[in-house]
């Protein structure tokens, strides 16, 4: 099921899994691991948080102190929106194994999401004692300091000091756009283009970003051409609407726009933790597009949830400069300096 929630969605991996539980039931049927793979069947395979935790919670009192459990039961609340009980649970599982690097960081990247960065730095310090050189210490840590610090140029700089620097990529490109690093930007970009089966989307991008329309216009319309060719054989891609949606906003589509980002919404998947960093990328489309009290809807919309992208990592992306002027869009960002 880890390949089917995490590389590619094909219904032959949930009935793999499914058959796999099924003949382990078969030999042993009250199997502790059992139980847990059917919890992550029902989680990862379906986003069915109510009959993963069916499944997960009656174990939990035979088994109280299974950190596996623990661990399977904080992400399923964590994507259900149960975020104080996923961190109860993190920090349960973390009593039996204080040197879980996979719980310190979700920990750390569930309070950073919060904008909670002290305590994100907290469990990023926990995770470096036990693994000082792990990709994900360097991306907690360069969220960290962008979002705390609006030090986006050693945010990127944290980025390009990981061994898996293909895993960060774009993030170091956000980040070196948001600090105004172009020329290093389209480096990124180019290279992510390349890597990519829609070429000139982030190239595109960074050149708009940079204030060159004229020489973004071929990347962003090849982008545009790539992603209608993707979206005909697979119309509700989220992933795929939800870049359209900033494409057709970055090439001022006014009508395209809104049509794209409003179909990317209706495709989000049922995961809280995600969905408002998602509404951040369609915000980036309508403001591009010229929608922009719609836009300035779902960026309120952000800042209440309690999960989301840091103030300054909204403040910073290009893709809504055409805001920067906007009374409400002024607003917004001193309430959040008075009301952290």
């Amino acid at each position: 099921m880890a390949r089917y929630w995490g590389v590619e969605q094909k219904d032959s991996y949930r009935s793999i899994a499914h058959d796999a539980i099924d003949k382990g039931r078969a030999i042993s049927p009250h199997l502790l691991e059992l139980d847990i793979a059917e919890g992550y069947y029902h989680y990862w395979g379906y986003r069915n948080y109510a009959d993963a935790l069916a499944v997960l919670e009656p174990i939990l009192e035979t088994y109280p102190n299974n950190d596996e459990i623990l661990k399977v039961l904080a992400w399923v609340n964590r994507r259900n929106g149960n975020f104080d009980r996923a961190i109860d649970y993190m920090k349960r599982a973390l009593v039996m194994a204080p040197r879980d690097r996979e719980l310190l960081y979700s920990l750390g990247e569930t309070y950073s999401a919060m904008r909670n960065y002290d305590n994100a730095q907290v469990y990023l310090d926990m995770l470096q004692s036990v693994d000082a050189g792990t990709a994900r210490g360097y991306q907690l840590q360069a969220y960290i300091v962008a979002g705390r610090d609006d030090d986006f140029k050693n945010a990127a700089r944290l980025l390009s000091l990981a061994s898996d620097l293909n895993y960060l990529a774009e993030d170091a490109w956000a980040f070196l756009l948001g600090a105004g690093e172009f020329e290093e930007a389209l480096d990124a970009a180019e290279v992510l283009d390349q890597e990519g089966d829609v070429r000139g989307f982030f190239s595109g991008l960074t050149l708009l970003a940079e204030g060159k329309r004229e020489s973004a216009e071929p990347g962003l319309e090849a982008a545009r051409q790539a992603l209608l060719s993707i979206l005909k054989d697979d119309p509700e891609n989220f992933i795929r609407l939800r870049q359209m949606c900033v494409i057709t906003g970055a090439l001022q589509e006014y009508e395209p726009s809104l049509t794209y980002c409003q179909a990317a919404q209706n495709a989000f998947l049922d995961d809280a933790f995600s969905r408002t960093f998602w509404l951040e990328e369609v915000a980036q489309g309508l403001a591009m597009g010229g929608h922009h009290e719609k836009a300035l809807d779902l960026v309120e919309a952000i800042f209440k949830a309690r999960i989301g992208p840091g103030y300054n990592l909204v403040r910073r992306n290009p893709a809504f400069g055409s805001l920067h002027e906007n009374e409400r869009w002024q607003r917004l960002f001193k309430d959040q300096i008075r009301n952290p």
